[in-house]
């Protein structure tokens, strides 16, 4: 069990999300992982199957698989491993009804296990909730967005829903694109779980994807039991609202009074791009796709080994001197995966 914060008006980290989200947690500001996707080579799923079958201590079920995987498997609740994807990869989700039962920092170590098996982080959301704090979010968030208030994101739209009389039966505010390294959700999580009335229970969720994932689960990961003040930072630091004064330079915009509140003394932080077509992932993408067809091909109707094939192929080339991203991070997956497959036999 957490204890809130003596001044609940301002973020003050080292609290964990509650872990049984379906009940109104007591007045506090709590913070957790709410999801956790992970992906690798095809290879692995055998032993993420065997390690899963022993952490979830129940059978898995054939009764569902990602978008794109053609199998899968689901142990009840919230734990689904996919494979059978086009681009021979595996992938492991930890959903929030799993998560919801373990501690935050055990959530962190999840992270952490899967890294060891061979697994890279692909999707990361962390979730800020607000018990009885009467920071009134959806509603300010909603306003700064319309008087174009919103910065870092570049879109925003309000999904709310009332009854016949005017009643207010949810209220969400998305920000930014769903398919976009970094997205956000602000809604009513007491509406949503009929636990609350309106205000009373706030959520500020921030899903990295893509590149922006692994750079989340790094940070997590190296702040050992200051995880807590690492992800407020990080979901804090993903958007922001400054004054619409016509400035394009953001520093020129002073924040927007309701947002610093809310912020307090949280040292905010955000993830940046990285270059994508200099990273190992990219290239090996690219290389499944176009050059690994293409060598079965010639491996069926040749009748030839790989090895002597790639030997004709290769044949007076000669190896690039200088070490990139992408050499480094094929050596980081290539020890992975060794160590994995090795450890299996």
């Amino acid at each position: 069990m957490t204890t809130p914060t003596e001044n609940p008006r301002v973020v003050t980290p080292g609290i964990e999300t509650q872990p049984d989200q379906n009940q109104l947690p007591p007045p506090g500001i709590y913070v957790g992982l709410d999801w956790i996707r992970c992906t690798g080579p095809e290879t692995l799923h055998h032993g993420l199957i065997k390690w899963l079958d022993e952490f979830c201590e129940t059978d898995a079920k054939e009764t569902g698989k990602a978008k794109w995987f053609k199998r899968g498997l689901v142990w009840e609740p919230g734990v689904m491993v996919s494979w059978g994807h086009r681009s021979r990869v595996c992938q492991v989700d930890f959903q929030g009804g799993r998560l919801k039962l373990l501690s935050g920092q055990s959530r962190v170590d999840l992270i952490r296990k899967m890294v060891d098996l061979g697994m890279k982080p692909t999707r990361l959301d962390g979730a800020l909730d607000l018990i009885e704090q009467d920071c009134r979010v959806c509603e300010h968030a909603e306003a700064s967005c319309n008087r174009g208030e919103l910065c870092l994101l570049r879109r925003y739209s309000p999904n709310n829903e009332f009854n016949d009389g005017g009643t207010v039966l949810r209220r969400l505010l998305k920000l930014g694109a769903r398919d976009s390294p970094v997205c956000v959700r602000i809604y009513d999580k007491g509406l949503e779980q009929k636990a609350a009335l309106v205000g009373v229970w706030e959520r500020i969720e921030t899903e990295w994807k893509k590149d922006r994932a692994p750079q989340v689960a790094r940070r997590l990961l190296n702040a050992g039991d200051g995880w807590t003040t690492t992800l407020t930072g990080l979901i804090l630091g993903s958007i922001d609202f400054r004054e619409n004064n016509g400035r394009s330079e953001i520093e020129r915009r002073p924040q927007i009074q309701w947002w610093a509140d809310l912020i307090g003394s949280s040292k905010t932080a955000r993830v940046a791009p990285i270059a994508q077509e200099r990273s190992f992932q990219n290239w090996w993408d690219w290389w499944r796709s176009s050059v690994a067809p293409r060598l079965l091909q010639f491996q069926h109707e040749s009748g030839a080994s790989l090895d002597a094939i790639l030997a004709m192929l290769m044949h007076g080339c000669t190896e690039k001197a200088r070490r990139d991203l992408v050499t480094a991070g094929f050596l980081d997956a290539f020890h992975n995966w060794r160590s994995v497959t090795d450890s299996l036999h």
